[in-house]
């Protein structure tokens, strides 16, 4: 039999918990009726006394850490030698910062995705002598991710150009009045610049001209994969450059000027992922607790879904709603709610546990599926391959 060890009702408390511990393994449930939420732990999640800790102390943002994503974004984490995260906010050099970039991070750290190609760019962006280029390099990326423009694993880049070439050589459609560099050779002004497969092109930092307004000018142009395919020459070929190297960020050009580059070789066709894409919100379904609140009137249905962009349930809930049939705004603690079309979140599993389970049924010679369902409590969407992690909800 397990052993109640904590129960903690009492009256005009907000947040109430049960701790069981069963021959030697803990659990607990956590129960917020404010929001209409009831959500069970296990002693193994990494916040665990956490969770309890903020439960006992009547904190409602106990419920949120049981999210392990959301639990990870709150306690301090390093995520390499000058970023961190800590309460839900992205730390540069120990400092809170809020920008695009950070946002993105702290979105892909929350969902689970790949985020080390954004801490690598994020290192890599921080070392950008140029104020300008340093704000304006990631939103003008993410306006292009439709279009080929992501980053690889170590925070560079991709890129794009229009080149004349046989697969081997390349030679570039204009030739600057300055010359440039490749390999470390030095070349003369005016000078059709060979290069290949493998080869660093730079030309002097100071001889790029920095003037956003300015499309056409000196330096080392890169574009997106639209812009490469409409421009003159008959190879496309793939570069990658460091994000230290950018001066000039376009104000509306889908070009960029930096100082360097590397010609990786011709390709036929654009990345079709990117990292920089921006996140879906995540968004949660509104407890009747809430509904209740904000019951159907004249002309509408009430509260169907509503986005989570507080910091902690503790302040309610806050941001973009949808209605049925109507175009009205109402209130949620203080938060503008508006009729905006917002697909329910889905939750699937983290990528390395998936992987683990999988590889572990292989290897015990049993299938997949049962294997999974008896491990953990995910489910497998009607007609899913349970070999494919998005078709299983966590």
């Amino acid at each position: 039999m397990g052993k109640l060890k904590n129960k903690l009702f009492k009256k005009n408390r907000r947040v109430f918990v049960h701790e069981v511990v069963n021959e030697g393994q803990k659990s607990a449930t956590i129960t917020v009726p404010e929001i209409g939420r009831i959500e069970s732990v296990q002693g193994s999640h990494p916040a665990y006394q956490q969770i309890i800790e903020a439960a006992k102390a009547d904190d409602p943002v106990a419920i949120e850490l049981i999210d392990t994503e959301v639990a990870l974004t709150r306690a301090f984490r390093p995520l390499s030698e000058r970023l961190a995260v800590k309460n839900g906010e992205i730390l540069v050099d120990g400092d809170p910062v809020n920008d695009a970039l950070s946002n993105h991070l702290l979105k892909m750290l929350e969902q689970g995705e790949n985020f080390l190609p954004i801490v690598k760019f994020y290192e890599r962006l921080l070392t950008n002598p140029l104020g300008h280029a340093r704000e304006a390099l990631f939103p003008w990326l993410q306006g292009q991710a439709k279009d080929g423009i992501t980053l690889t694993e170590d925070g560079k880049v991709v890129g794009y150009k229009s080149m004349f070439g046989d697969g081997e050589k390349f030679r570039p459609v204009n030739t600057g009045p300055n010359g440039g560099i490749v390999n470390g050779k030095e070349f003369p002004a005016n000078t059709v610049l060979v290069q290949g497969p493998g080869d660093v092109v730079e030309m002097p930092r100071s001889l790029v001209l920095h003037a956003p307004s300015i499309a056409c000018a000196e330096g080392l142009h890169i574009g997106t994969w639209g812009y490469a395919k409409g421009f003159t020459g008959d190879a496309k070929v793939e570069v990658h450059f460091d994000p230290r190297d950018v001066v000039s960020v376009p104000n509306t050009e889908n070009k960029i000027r930096v100082s360097r580059y590397t010609l990786v070789g011709e390709v036929t066709e654009p990345r079709k992922e990117s990292v920089v894409a921006d996140l879906p919100q995540r968004t949660l379904k509104v407890p009747k607790a809430i509904i209740n609140q904000y019951p159907a009137t004249s002309g509408n249905s009430g509260v169907v879904f509503v986005t989570q962009t507080t910091k902690s349930v503790k302040d309610g809930y806050d941001g973009s709603a949808s209605f049925a049939n109507t175009t009205n705004t109402q209130t949620i603690k203080g938060g503008s709610i508006s009729a905006t079309a917002i697909k329910e979140r889905v939750r699937y599993p983290k990528p390395a546990q998936f992987d683990a389970l999988v590889a572990e049924a292989k290897s015990k010679k049993k299938g997949a599926r049962s294997f999974i369902e008896a491990k953990t409590t995910w489910t497998l969407k009607p007609g899913g391959n349970p070999k494919d992690r998005k078709d299983w909800r966590a």
